[in-house]
């Protein structure tokens, strides 16, 4: 009988030791970094009356980025362009094709309070389409034209790229600042093997923040080595935003509208002595949307 009652009393004390959290220092609990999914879905918009033709180009535009680690992020995007003209020689005219398709890794740096944002990244472009016709790169063209010459990796028909993007931005309470750019070539990868070209862009960007609204401009070159009209466009790009959050939300709003405009400044798509005298409009929706932890 003693030695039945010494061991439940063992026993019992052995079970408090291993359930009582005072007795045993607690094992740390691991903080795991919400996943991030980033992304856009626009849709940029030339309409224009010219010597020889009216013309309506439309290129929606969607990019998608998964961030499971804070430092981290792969993407890609993909779109789709269409054209409808009215020619004088020739009647109506349709035609529509996908873009290249757009993959790649960014290395992300954010600051405290995700005041500063940097990223440095590595990306593909591949085309989709090997044999296309006059039509199909008429609207290619118009939609880098759309953009102010902007990514013309993406916009490009039987091209193969190889893209280093890289940017910087600093966030205030009531404007941010910020420039990005990136260098490549661009390769033949269908059809006449023309030579490389050489790729590179440039844009600096500000904004001031009124309430939810977000209103500033960019200034943007682009190099584009295989541009037979011509390598060099400068644009000017007007936007404005709109966070779909509550006002005391702002700074971490997870999606906004966005609309704006490319206006391009010299040859060959811009206002400038024997220019085109192109400019687009771009409307859609940006977001960055976070998991949300259980019991948050």
């Amino acid at each position: 009988m003693v030695m039945t009652s010494v061991l439940a009393a063992g026993l019992s004390a052995a079970s408090i030791w291993m359930v009582d959290p005072v007795s045993v220092d607690a094992a740390p609990a691991v903080e795991v970094e919400p996943k991030v999914m980033t992304g856009s879905l626009d849709a940029g918009v030339y309409a224009g009356r010219q010597p020889d033709q009216d013309v309506v180009v439309v290129s929606p535009l969607l990019q998608l980025g998964v961030r499971a680690r804070p430092e981290v992020e792969l993407g890609l995007s993909m779109g789709v362009v269409s054209l409808s003209a009215n020619r004088r020689d020739t009647g109506p005219v349709r035609a529509s094709a996908p873009s290249n398709f757009v993959f790649g890794t960014r290395w992300i740096r954010d600051g405290v309070g995700d005041r500063h944002h940097g990223y440095l990244g590595f990306a593909f472009s591949l085309p989709t389409s090997f044999e296309v016709g006059a039509d199909v790169r008429e609207a290619n063209r118009y939609a880098r034209a759309s953009r102010g010459g902007l990514d013309p990796w993406q916009w490009s028909p039987t091209t193969m790229g190889v893209i280093v993007p890289v940017g910087w931005s600093v966030r205030g309470r009531w404007f941010d600042v910020g420039a990005d750019g990136a260098l490549g070539g661009l390769f033949s990868a269908g059809g006449d093997l023309d030579d490389p070209g050489f790729v590179g862009q440039v844009r600096g960007t500000a904004a001031a923040h009124i309430a939810r609204v977000r209103l500033g401009g960019s200034l943007a070159a682009v190099y584009n080595g295989r541009d037979d009209l011509g390598p060099l466009q400068t644009s000017v790009n007007p936007f404005a935003e709109l966070a779909l959050c509550a006002r005391e939300k702002v700074a971490v709003c997870g999606a906004h509208l966005h609309a704006g405009a490319s206006v391009n400044l010299d040859a060959p798509y811009g206002f400038g002595p024997d220019g085109m005298r192109v400019w687009g409009m771009q409307f859609g929706l940006r977001w960055a949307l976070r998991d949300i932890p259980d019991g948050a």
